[in-house]
């Protein structure tokens, strides 16, 4: 089946020699004008056929009826898949809900059958604070015992005992088992994150004792004045380099030391 325009804009009749190819045509396409029929060649069998004129409303309205079949159809595809695939969200969701209910039931019987634990015991009560505090627990030592105890650091590194002594008074008031709220620890008050050092180590009054105359004594060799050795033992080294840090600390020290 073949279609072929008509160059004239025919109503009620057909020309008679519609069909010559002689008849001239446009110039240009965009000269012609939408024809009013369309021939329509309808080929039979062993002859040339013939030609049947079709109005162009008619033919529009025939294709767009086949485009809305074709198109209906593939929704209703469309939508059939759509249907079985909710379908199959049920069926699992439902077996999702019965799982839980299960598991829910199985949950509930272990509670019915589980034994009440036994209470702890009061110690178990205490707090991490407690129970780290009650570990770190150092004898009770006498001011004469304290100062004993800072002599003999003093002397093993090769500092006065009255410097060290003025120090000790300073940090913690001869108190071994000081914490200050900066989280300074026993006579030395030493900063454990700073330097490493545990708790117990830090309330252990002998080991403060040396710790503290050793880092005194290593910043009076390599600085030269007891005075710069306090500036970096409360700023530290590269906090004494600002803004004389440590000045207040150092005088403060120094004014305790007898002359």
């Amino acid at each position: 089946m073949s279609f072929r325009w008509l160059p004239y804009h025919c109503t009620d009749r057909l020309p008679a020699n519609y069909h010559d190819s002689t008849l001239p045509r446009p110039a240009s396409r965009r000269t012609i004008k939408r024809p009013a029929y369309y021939a329509v060649r309808v080929a039979d069998a062993g002859a040339m056929g013939h030609e049947v004129l079709v109005d162009r409303a008619l033919l529009v309205a025939l294709v767009l009826a086949i485009g809305i079949t074709l198109l209906s159809a593939r929704l209703n595809s469309d939508l059939a898949n759509v249907h079985q695939s909710l379908r199959q969200a049920n069926a699992d969701l439902a077996g999702l809900l019965a799982t839980a209910q299960s598991m829910e039931t199985l949950l509930e019987s272990a509670r019915a059958s589980a034994v009440q634990p036994v209470p702890p015991a009061a110690a178990a009560l205490q707090t991490d604070d407690q129970i780290e505090s009650a570990g770190s627990e150092q004898p009770q030592l006498s001011r004469q015992e304290l100062e004993e105890i800072v002599s003999g650091a003093a002397e093993q590194y090769g500092l006065p005992f009255s410097w060290l002594a003025a120090q000790v008074a300073v940090e913690s008031s001869w108190d071994p088992t000081k914490i200050s709220p900066t989280s300074d620890y026993g006579l030395a008050q030493i900063h454990l994150s700073a330097h490493s050092i545990t708790r117990e180590q830090a309330l252990d009054p002998k080991f403060a004792a040396d710790w503290m105359a050793s880092v005194m004594a290593d910043y009076f060799r390599r600085y030269g004045t007891f005075r710069e050795a306090l500036r970096r033992y409360q700023c530290g080294e590269e906090g004494a380099r600002y803004f004389d840090c440590g000045a207040g600390y150092a005088q403060k020290v120094l004014s305790l030391i007898p002359d």
